[in-house]
């Protein structure tokens, strides 16, 4: 490689990593108590929701896994993914039943005041281990980007990196996180339909890309209703994006908002962008299937950067998907200090409390640090995603999402189902390996859920209208 080509791509990086320090430990300025810290004064314009909605959502793991798998598994993966803005979608039209859970700044605290203390400490337990998970994920992405793109090996690099997201997460609370969401996003956003066009420009013709489609089994729409088994994989994927998962970071995104109004505004608008970015990157997937159809999967992210990306562009296009890693992980990173701090610590978060705020400053550093082990030892992307919902959706989006939607039940009833999704997605992956336990295990959790609370007679039910608690 060219030393001056990789010396401008490099600063590129560099000057992108310290904007992003500077912004963030800028914004971070005014947190005084944990509340700050966790939803940021909730003074925030519905635009820059809808950045820190899109910037969570639209991961670096998203870019990988979307190229490679439309570049191998077609109109299978095309179908699945676009589960994920519907669940965004839907996530805005529930967040308008919201209204009780607005005073709250955790997943963790809503379930503790509908459940008790113990489902509070398993609901920030299984929270903060799914937020190491999915974090590692994104670091997994930063360090093969800092690889392929910018030529940098080995952990130093990733260290930097990573640490210097650790530190405007840490120190400057939800605010730092959000306004470095908006220039990530604003980053990306621009970017990726640059690449989109220049791949395009290459073509000698446009009916290429017909004959391409034309010729390749997972884009024939009667090969792939044929193949049912795989279809059927690819719908229960479809469910699993689609399903509102009420993750800690979409939660804290809702309570963010200054009423449950402007929550449903900014996910409806942030589901239809979220919608228009998987098509650009399914585009490029399908353009880079008609360059070269003959392609190894892991080799469609080193083929794009080396055909496509030259001088200056290739370090942009790094930092992309940096920005895309580095908005999810910091989100995370954020949410799952709160929880450590005030649902297991449960130290008091509305005063000037600087043990809350430092414990929860510890916990961001930690869950980052265990989070770049894990992606160290770690390689299936996709299999690790995966499992990190594993940890936390048949445990807390079921009792949450029945919540939100009006059901009411004893502490008794939340734990048998909890017990119950549990059970059922260790069993399952015990005895079907390669399939897909979280489904099952959500199932389970509701059954154990409604059945425990009408067999055993448990106070509660359906409650029509819950009347909306005041913001603290």
């Amino acid at each position: 490689m060219n030393p001056a080509a990789h010396g401008t791509d490099t600063a590129i990086l560099a000057g992108f990593l310290l904007i992003s320090l500077a912004v963030g430990i800028y914004h971070g300025q005014q947190v005084k108590t944990l509340r700050d810290f966790a939803t940021g004064g909730k003074n925030f314009s519905t635009l820059t929701l809808i950045a820190t909605i899109v910037a969570t959502y639209a991961s670096g793991s998203s870019l990988f896994i979307c190229l490679e798998n439309t570049y191998t598994n077609g109109l299978y993966y095309i179908i699945a993914r676009l589960g994920q803005p519907i669940g965004m979608l839907l996530m805005g039209l529930l967040a308008l039943r919201m209204g009780e859970f607005m005073k709250n700044i955790s997943v963790a605290e809503a379930m503790r005041d509908l459940y008790g203390r113990k489902v509070q400490l398993i609901t920030a337990t299984s929270a903060i281990l799914k937020g190491i998970g999915f974090t590692a994920i994104q670091f997994q992405v930063m360090s093969k980007i800092l690889e392929v793109v910018f030529q940098i090996e080995g952990s130093l690099s990733l260290w930097v990196a990573v640490g210097i997201m650790i530190v405007y997460s840490t120190f400057g609370g939800v605010r730092a996180v959000t306004f470095t969401d908006v220039f990530q996003l604003l980053t990306f956003a621009t970017i990726i339909p640059v690449l989109c066009g220049i791949i395009w420009t290459k073509l000698e013709d446009s009916s290429q890309v017909i004959t391409a489609l034309s010729n390749t089994a997972v884009f024939n729409p009667k090969e792939v209703v044929a193949n049912t088994p795989r279809l059927m994989s690819s719908l229960g994927l479809f469910l699993y994006f689609a399903l509102p998962a009420f993750n800690p970071q979409a939660f804290q995104r809702i309570i963010m908002a200054r009423d449950v109004k402007q929550a449903r505004n900014a996910f409806a608008y942030s589901s239809i962008i979220l919608l228009l970015f998987f098509i650009i990157l399914a585009w490029i997937g399908i353009l880079l299937l008609t360059e070269n159809p003959d392609l190894a999967k892991k080799e469609v992210i080193p083929y794009l950067i080396s055909q496509h990306a030259h001088v200056g562009l290739k370090g942009l296009l790094g930092i992309c998907v940096m920005a895309l890693a580095m908005s999810t992980a910091d989100s995370i990173l954020n949410s799952s200090a709160v929880q450590f701090s005030n649902d297991i610590l449960a130290l008091p978060n509305d005063s000037e409390q600087e043990e809350a705020i430092g414990a929860a400053r510890l916990c961001s550093m930690a869950i980052g640090f265990l989070a770049l082990l894990l992606a160290l030892y770690s390689t299936d992307i996709l299999k690790l995603l995966l499992f990190s919902g594993s940890i936390y959706m048949p445990i807390v989006t079921v009792p949450i999402l029945m919540a939100i939607l009006g059901f009411r039940s004893s502490t008794r009833a939340a734990l048998v189902g909890i017990a119950a999704g549990v059970t059922t997605v260790v069993v399952w992956s015990i005895l079907w390996k390669n399939g897909d336990s979280i489904i099952p295990g959500m199932l389970a959790n509701l059954i154990g859920l409604v059945g425990t609370h009408y067999l055993l007679g448990e106070k509660g039910g359906w409650v029509k209208k819950v009347a909306p608690a005041q913001s603290k």
